[in-house]
C-alpha cells in the first residue's frame, strides 16, 4: 500500500457540474425543455440569461449518434481483449445496434485522446520505486518498441512511450524525462540495455552530489536469471490485447490505442492485488461509479471546456 499523503482531488470533483453557456461563458443558465434524438433519447436544453441563446451541454458525447452507455461499454470490452469486430457483432446480436467495427476503433481513438490531457494533469502520489522496461509491439509488420515504467507500490504506469524504431538513446532519454517530470522518483530499476546507464547520467546527474540524484539499479537477466517482474506483468496484459490485432496498421492509431490502454489500466481496471484501481491507490478520490469510462469522459470534457 502507498503511505504517501493523498491529493485533494475532491476539490476538482466539487467544481464539476458548474456548467456555463457555450457561447458567452455565462453561469446564468436555466433548463429549457429537451432536444429529442433518435437513439440517445431526450437531451436537456439550456437557456442563457445573458445572451439568450439555447444550447445542449457537451458532456463528451455531443453529436454522437449512439448512446453513451453503448459507446463506453464498447471501450471497456475492447480493452478487455475483445476485437473491434467481436464488439461490433455483440452490439448487433444483443443490442440491435449496427455500429461497425471501424466505429468501435474510432471511439477508442477519440476518447483516449479526450481523456488523456485530464489524467496527465492530475497530481497523484507514488512510492517512487520505479521499474522501467521495454517490449516489442509491431507496427506495419515492422519493429515497434513500447517503453513503460510502473510504480512498484501503486502499480500506476508513471511513464510510457511508443516508438516506431529499435531501442535507442533518444527514446530512452524521452521516457526518463517523463519519469523525472513527476519529481517522485526514489530509484529506477531497468534491465541491462546498453542505453540506460548513459541516459540515466544525462537525465539525473547532479553536480552537487557528484553522481546520480536517483539511484539506478540494473537487473541483468542473463546473469542473475531474475526478471523485472512488476513491469513484465503489465507487458503480458498489453500483449494479450495487441496480439489479437497481429500488429498495428498505423503508427498514429497505435499511439492512441496504447494511450487508451494505459488510461484503462490506471483508472478503469480494478487491480487484483490492490482491490482498487492504481489511480485510486495513488490518491485519485473522485468517485467514477460503475461506468468509469463515462464519468471519466464527462469530467475530462468539463475541465477542458472550463479551463481558466
Amino acid at each position: 500500500m502507498c503511505d504517501h499523503p493523498k491529493p485533494q482531488n475532491n476539490k476538482r470533483s466539487s467544481e464539476f457540474k458548474k456548467f456555463v453557456c457555450r457561447y458567452c461563458k455565462s453561469t446564468h443558465i436555466v433548463k429549457k425543455g429537451f432536444r429529442k434524438t433518435k437513439r440517445r433519447g431526450k437531451q436537456q436544453r439550456w437557456l442563457c440569461g445573458d445572451c439568450y441563446r439555447s444550447f445542449t451541454i457537451d458532456k463528451g458525447f455531443w453529436k454522437m449518434k449512439n448512446p453513451e452507455n453503448l459507446v463506453t461499454m464498447s471501450l471497456d470490452q475492447y480493452y478487455m481483449n475483445l476485437s473491434s469486430r467481436k464488439v461490433s457483432n455483440s452490439m448487433e446480436n444483443y443490442l440491435n445496434n449496427e455500429a461497425s467495427h471501424q466505429s468501435v476503433l474510432n471511439w477508442v481513438r477519440k476518447y483516449s485522446q479526450k481523456v488523456k490531457p485530464f489524467t496527465e494533469s492530475l497530481k497523484l502520489y507514488f512510492s517512487g520505486e520505479t521499474y522501467l522496461d521495454e517490449t516489442e509491439i509491431k507496427c506495419k509488420k515492422k519493429l515497434g518498441i513500447f517503453w513503460s515504467a510502473i510504480d512498484g507500490s501503486t502499480k500506476y504506469i508513471v511513464g510510457y512511450l511508443y516508438s516506431y524504431q529499435a531501442q535507442n538513446m533518444k527514446d530512452a532519454l524521452k521516457v526518463l524525462g517523463i519519469i523525472k517530470d513527476r519529481q517522485q522518483t526514489k530509484f529506477i530499476q531497468t534491465d541491462g540495455l546498453v542505453h540506460y546507464p548513459r541516459a540515466m547520467k544525462k537525465t539525473f546527474y547532479s553536480n552537487k552530489i557528484g553522481g546520480l540524484s536517483v539511484p539506478h539499479i540494473v537487473l541483468n537477466t542473463s546473469k542473475t536469471g531474475k526478471h523485472n517482474v512488476k513491469i513484465e506483468r503489465f507487458f503480458r496484459n498489453v500483449k494479450e490485447r495487441t496480439q489479437l490485432m497481429y500488429w498495428f496498421k498505423n503508427f498514429k492509431s497505435a499511439c492512441s490505442i496504447l494511450d487508451g490502454y494505459v488510461i484503462w489500466y490506471n483508472f478503469i481496471r480494478v487491480h487484483m492485488t490492490l482491490n482498487q484501481t492504481p489511480a485510486e491507490e495513488a490518491g485519485f478520490d473522485i468517485d467514477l461509479g460503475k461506468n468509469k469510462w463515462k464519468k471519466l469522459i464527462e469530467i475530462a470534457t468539463y475541465f477542458k471546456d472550463h479551463a481558466p
